[in-house]
């Protein structure tokens, strides 16, 4: 995207996490992780639940994750909670409407696969979810080019 400052590719997978939406209106991005606003203008939803999974690609790998969600729905702001591979307690969150708020993971996993589970936090709240990312951590190979770095 021309007017991503990260200069990152994104790609669609519209249709494989529920229903598809999306708004013409801009929705702005700020903070650590700024993304498109095309990005946050598309969505989708699920009454029964998101689920992302992926397979560690190689034993001892770790991964970082980021969640980016914008409200977008029936002018609406959902509560969520988010769970990693089942594990409790779920993260709560809010997903503001016509707003952004990414959920990021500030520690590396190492699991064999991987289950990001988002589930709406009382009866009125819907998962959405507008894009993801996934990084594989590599360490540097050898030690530092300069003796006091």
């Amino acid at each position: 995207f021309k007017d991503d400052t990260a200069d990152r590719t994104w790609t669609s997978d519209y249709g494989g996490y529920g229903l598809p939406v999306n708004t013409t209106t801009r929705i702005e991005s700020t903070g650590l992780f700024r993304v498109p606003s095309m990005v946050l203008q598309t969505a989708e939803y699920s009454k029964s639940g998101i689920n992302i999974r992926w397979k560690q690609a190689a034993k001892g790998e770790e991964y970082l994750f980021v969640l980016y969600f914008a409200g977008i729905v029936l002018n609406r702001q959902d509560n969520l909670t988010l769970t990693i591979n089942e594990q409790q307690p779920p993260f709560p969150f809010d997903v503001p409407y016509m707003d952004s708020n990414p959920v990021f993971s500030n520690t590396p996993f190492d699991f064999e696969d991987y289950l990001i589970t988002l589930a709406g936090a009382n009866l009125t709240s819907v998962p959405i979810i507008n894009a993801f990312e996934v990084y594989k951590v590599y360490e540097p190979a050898g030690g530092a080019t300069y003796g006091q770095d």
